[in-house]
């Protein structure tokens, strides 16, 4: 697999690297760490997550038709750059630096606005399907996919954690 499809591997690999990034250090790592240090309750940050997934759940349908018009990798890109590059340092930061008496406010608008841009990566499973042929597209696909969700994804909340030790939160 590696041999013939190499390019589509590494792809693969790097494009579901960003959208793991997506799913796990914003909507998850990202209202725990406000909580920690705004002291907000377990149940409204609970809450709120569950909120930031809901949206994109019930926003599927949809934008499985916005794949069907423009095409997965134009919906994908998308995704990456908003979801990814765009929006989470924005997002951090108002998190940081809101007061503590709006934070879970802040916590809910944030976690709706993440759960509009994570609705897109819906896209990412007919993208990393559309990188592989026929004859090892399980095989490429499950690989590729679990390498970057799985250890891409898995290892930004502790790159968080460790620049936090580097670089003050606040």
């Amino acid at each position: 697999l590696w041999r013939c499809h190499k390019t589509a591997m590494v792809i693969g690999s790097l494009g579901t690297a960003g959208i793991g990034a997506a799913w796990y250090v914003p909507p998850v790592y990202g209202v725990q760490f406000v909580q920690k240090y705004d002291d907000l309750p377990a149940n409204a940050v609970s809450l709120a997550e569950m909120l930031g997934w809901f949206i994109p759940t019930a926003l599927a349908l949809f934008v499985g038709m916005l794949v069907d018009r423009w095409g997965a990798s134009k919906v994908h890109t998308l995704a990456l750059l908003l979801g990814s590059v765009l929006a989470p340092m924005p997002m951090f930061y108002w998190w940081t630096h809101t007061p503590q008496s709006s934070a879970i406010a802040a916590v809910y608008v944030g976690e709706a606005i993440l759960g509009l841009l994570l609705a897109l990566t819906t896209s990412v499973y007919l993208w990393v399907v559309e990188l592989f042929p026929v004859r090892v597209r399980s095989t490429g696909v499950s690989i590729a996919y679990n390498l970057g969700i799985g250890v891409f994804g898995g290892l930004g909340p502790v790159l968080s954690d460790a620049g936090n030790l580097v670089i003050s939160p606040r």
